[in-house]
């Protein structure tokens, strides 16, 4: 039931997920999918995120974004830095503990894993 009422807000808005790992990926995507959101992703590596940052900006850009911190040991504060020079908002996600670096990003809210998807949801809701 909590989901549909998020689900005007989200409707039509272009959400790029950046995860690198598949089940967490699709459960992400299905969550934003449910409420109305259209998903961009889910990129897995930095440089497949900045494509597509790039791509859907000469495309009718970005609403916001979902952003796991860590990519197969790689940090996502360069796709973090770029969505914020374009005034993208962005969650981060993620699954360290207290105290995580987020390249100075104090603005974005922070998503400890595992989270139900209805925090995902309003979370994103309120970057809109």
């Amino acid at each position: 039931m909590t989901e549909y009422r998020h689900r005007p807000a989200l409707r039509g808005q272009r959400v790029l997920v950046v995860e690198d790992e598949a089940l967490v990926a699709m459960l992400v995507e299905d969550g934003l999918l449910d409420v109305g959101a259209t998903v961009l992703g889910p990129a897995s590596t930095v440089e497949e995120a900045l494509s597509m940052i790039e791509t859907a900006t000469s495309d009718g850009g970005l609403a916001a974004a979902v952003l796991d911190l860590n990519l197969g040991g790689c940090s996502v504060l360069p796709v973090a830095d770029k969505l914020a020079s374009l005034g993208v908002p962005f969650v981060i996600a993620t699954g360290c503990g207290e105290g995580c670096d987020t390249g100075g990003h104090t603005e974005a809210p922070l998503l400890h894993k595992p989270f139900d998807l209805g925090r995902l949801t309003s979370a994103v809701q309120e970057l809109l």
